[in-house]
């Protein structure tokens, strides 16, 4: 896969997403969920929060992908979830998984792999405590509620980090840690991204409008690696933009929707930082 092609795919798919604005239907947390219909709307997309499981035949029958969020889990939006995700398995509507939490409570893990061991998830995405929960690499400290406060995930074993394509081709997916920078691994491909800012980290719900935005361009890309790479690129660069003209977080909260709105191809393919990497 060269470089060139990706850069041109993410191009494409941001103006292609404005032009067919696919229905994205949602089960989220209700920490995130107005600043996740937002940033769907903002990139083009059409957002829909369903979490009734009377309403899943009907709606993501008409969806064109979809968003399984498990913060702020219960009994009640347990078995919900487990529904939607096989109600799409029916539709053929392609997957996201956002596990947060999973780093804190076994409850929420649990979860979290019944979910991967369906196979039929696409995308799974989620910060290094999060997503080395599921993938069994062990961490001397980092995880602090949902939130990964740990070491740098490139400066780890060998044998740890190996792990995480053979996760990706376990469950035949694409994995996705963001942070500081973000990894994206698949069975053959790893990908360092570099955009991004820290105020991203200073508003409520910043990984959770990546969830987001992830279903938004799987919706209209057979090819979930370049998906994933587009979701992330665009909210970074955005997220770049946007604090050039920020005071502050709040102010930063509503450029970022904004500069996601009006990008310019030029803009994308200027400040677009990724890179080719292999894991050992």
């Amino acid at each position: 896969m060269r470089k060139d092609f990706l850069i041109n795919g993410i191009i494409e798919n941001y103006e292609r997403l404005k032009k067919e604005s696919p229905l994205i239907q949602q089960i989220t947390n209700f920490v995130s969920i107005h600043e996740q219909a937002n940033i769907t709307l903002a990139a083009g997309a059409r957002p829909i929060m369903a979490d009734c499981p009377v309403e899943f035949d009907d709606i993501i029958a008409q969806a064109d992908a979809l968003l399984l969020n498990i913060g702020t889990i219960n009994d009640k939006r347990r078995d919900a979830i487990l529904q939607a995700n096989e109600t799409a398995r029916k539709y053929k509507v392609p997957v996201v998984l956002d596990p947060v939490g999973v780093g804190a409570s076994s409850y929420v893990r649990e979860l979290a792999l019944e979910l991967l061991e369906s196979g039929n998830i696409s995308i799974v995405k989620g910060n290094a405590g999060e997503i080395f929960s599921l993938v069994g690499i062990q961490l001397s400290e980092g995880v602090s509620g949902v939130d990964y406060v740990g070491e740098d995930i490139m400066e780890l074993p060998a044998e740890e980090l190996k792990k995480l394509p053979e996760f990706s081709r376990k469950y035949g997916l694409v994995t996705v840690i963001t942070g500081e920078k973000d990894l994206l691994i698949d069975s053959e491909n790893q990908l360092l991204c570099s955009n991004g800012v820290p105020l991203l980290a200073g508003i409520t719900g910043s990984g959770c409008m990546a969830g987001s935005l992830l279903a938004s361009y799987l919706a209209i890309c057979a090819d979930p690696l370049l998906a994933a790479l587009t979701g992330i690129s665009i909210l970074c660069i955005s997220a770049e933009l946007a604090a050039r003209e920020a005071s502050g977080p709040g102010s930063f909260r509503i450029l970022l929707h904004d500069r996601l709105a009006s990008l310019e191809a030029d803009e994308i393919r200027e400040r677009l930082k990724f890179e080719f990497i292999e894991l050992a």
